[in-house]
């Protein structure tokens, strides 16, 4: 008898264990398809020239010694970790302060700022490079010239020296993204236990104690995953970079 309970449980624990998979199985295999495939297809291409259209010719490593013999190749690389960490600090700083504030009692229609807060993230990037492309005009009428130019600064050239073109380019991705991670972020503190709060209220600790001892602790995880994805977000900046009217993008 004790052992048909066993058994009984234990295919249970198996339904239930099948079940869970069968649930998370379409991410499993849309990563598979359209994230893993593309990248192991592209690193076997790597070793080959080809066009997309005539047979493949093998080369071995020489795509890798042209890549690593360009300079513009290294200048790519930094360029892209500046943009990253442009990028990827102040939208994770801000994100968390909205969500703080998006959280609090004291702020009323809430669910209005969160609904404007989030609309960047559904726009087209295409719509977000032509209107940063007006704000970051090198001409003196360009939104941000003009704002500079009530202070007697010259015009800034956005689109073609070093660190306006990252600083372009990271604002448009900061803008973008920041109400996305401000919306994760506000999903975590929902989901803390309020039991947690309010014993810290009965031993005296204050709003600020209970942010670093409670709040911040429980949102590492959550903070842990909107980095990486920021990080990775700010990586791809081409599309964003041909976007902008330009005429010699740095």
């Amino acid at each position: 008898m004790a052992t048909t309970v066993k058994t009984r449980k234990l295919s249970e624990k198996k339904r239930t264990a099948l079940s869970a998979y069968l649930f998370i199985s379409p991410f499993f295999i849309l990563f598979a398809i359209f994230g893993l495939f593309p990248m192991v297809f592209s690193f076997y291409l790597s070793f080959f020239r080809w066009d997309g259209l005539t047979p493949m010719t093998y080369v071995g490593l020489r795509n890798f010694e042209i890549i690593f013999g360009d300079s513009v190749f290294f200048s790519s690389i930094l360029n892209t970790f500046i943009i990253g960490l442009m990028g990827t600090l102040p939208q994770i700083v801000a994100a968390l302060l909205l969500a703080f504030a998006l959280n609090s009692a004291l702020i009323r229609f809430r669910n209005t700022f969160r609904t404007l807060v989030f609309l960047p993230y559904i726009t087209s990037v295409v719509a977000v490079a032509i209107i940063f492309g007006v704000v970051f005009n090198n001409q003196p009428f360009g939104f941000v010239n003009y704002i500079l130019s009530m202070f007697d600064i010259d015009p800034i050239r956005w689109n073609q020296e070093y660190w306006p073109v990252k600083i372009a380019i990271s604002t448009m991705v900061f803008w973008r993204w920041v109400g996305y991670n401000t919306i994760i972020f506000l999903a975590g503190m929902q989901s803390i236990p309020k039991d947690l709060y309010e014993a810290a209220k009965i031993d005296g600790a204050t709003v600020a104690q209970q942010i670093r001892m409670i709040t911040l602790p429980m949102l590492k995880p959550i903070f842990n995953v909107c980095c990486i994805y920021s990080d990775n977000r700010c990586i791809p900046t081409i599309h964003r970079a041909f976007n902008l009217p330009r005429k010699r993008i740095t």
